[in-house]
């Protein structure tokens, strides 16, 4: 990463001069260029009076309002010890907005270490107390069950014309049958997953707590872990992100991202909670994440570059473990095999 020259004629000091009020002497630094669509994250320094950084990120108004939002609903609360949040501001003639953060380093969560991932998950518990408390879950846009299953469907209906393009490789094409197969089996019993679900109370759910959006902060006290890129948030099935802090490196069967504490924090809320229920919706966590990142990513098979394959190949395999985990259904007949190189 490198400071950008001419910084002050940067959107991103120019946005945070005019939500401060205030002129800054500082470097803009890039810290991820996302696609134009996305938006993408800098970093400030400041060098009056002396020198701080902060996290600007710009992003798609529509991601970004729920973004605000819940760094609105939750930054106010002592007991979360979220990351500081600055405010937004909208960008002029466009549809993006910025909002600034307090930059918390960029050591990420390490799904490896037992005490990231009790953090975590103690962190996710807090989070569903913390929501249920403020009543503030009702603005935000739905994200359970019915909302992936829109996902499900798109996929059923647009993966036999992308698998029966004649200029698509034969490796992508076994993938896509594969997951094809996959979303087939799942289709058949989406209504016993359906009633399974029913009774798990909803919470405010990230839904895409991969490593990248979760970063650790050691200072002098205990390490604290923070939550980034709200933008695809909502009401959802509790417990369900805790199945997304394995992906894509390392998940079910054999991996525990922090259930007992989880559970622990939970207990006061959640009287009938316990470790079978929490596995289970953790995989549901893992599907309902892996139906969207596939939905999401068809467009890439236009360009069946190695690491397109290489995606497709992690998210058959993912989809698998999260369907061979299950209670409410079967375990699909398609083997495992089918997305190995």
């Amino acid at each position: 990463m490198h400071p950008l020259a001419r910084a002050s004629d940067h959107p991103a000091l120019g946005a945070w001069m005019a939500l401060t009020g205030t002129t800054a002497q500082a470097e803009v630094e890039v810290v991820h260029l996302k696609s134009k669509r996305e938006g993408s994250v800098y970093r400030i320094i400041e060098s009056n009076p002396v020198s701080t950084t902060l996290i600007a990120k710009r992003a798609h108004r529509r991601k970004g309002t729920i973004e605000h939002g819940v760094y609105k609903a939750i930054g106010s609360e002592d007991s979360m010890g979220s990351v500081e949040y600055y405010g937004c501001v909208e960008e002029a003639g466009t549809p993006y907005l910025w909002l600034f953060l307090e930059d918390v380093g960029d050591e990420r969560y390490s799904p490896a270490s037992a005490e990231d991932r009790a953090l975590a998950a103690t962190w996710l518990g807090a989070l569903q107390v913390t929501i249920a408390r403020t009543g503030a879950m009702q603005q935000f846009p739905e994200r359970g069950p019915d909302f992936f299953q829109l996902h499900l469907k798109s996929l059923m209906h647009e993966l036999p014309a992308i698998r029966t393009r004649s200029r698509l490789p034969q490796d992508i094409r076994r993938i896509i049958q594969g997951i094809e197969s996959l979303c087939e089996h799942l289709a058949k019993h989406w209504i016993a997953l359906d009633e399974f679900c029913a009774p798990v109370p909803r919470t405010l759910i990230h839904g895409d707590c991969l490593r990248k959006n979760v970063h650790v902060r050691r200072t002098s006290g205990a390490p604290e872990i923070a939550f980034f890129d709200w933008g695809g948030a909502g009401r959802g099935l509790a417990a369900t992100d805790l199945g997304l802090l394995g992906l894509p490196a390392q998940g079910p069967p054999g991996f525990d991202p922090g259930y007992a504490p989880y559970i622990d924090t939970v207990r006061e809320l959640w009287t009938d909670v316990e470790p079978g229920l929490v596995r289970q919706l953790a995989q549901i966590g893992q599907l309902f994440w892996v139906l969207k990142v596939i939905h999401k990513s068809l467009p890439d098979l236009d360009k069946p570059l190695p690491h397109v394959v290489d995606n497709f190949r992690l998210y058959g395999a993912a989809l698998h473990r999260s369907l061979s985990e299950t209670i409410w259904a079967p375990p699909p007949s398609l083997e495992s095999a089918q997305f190995d190189r």
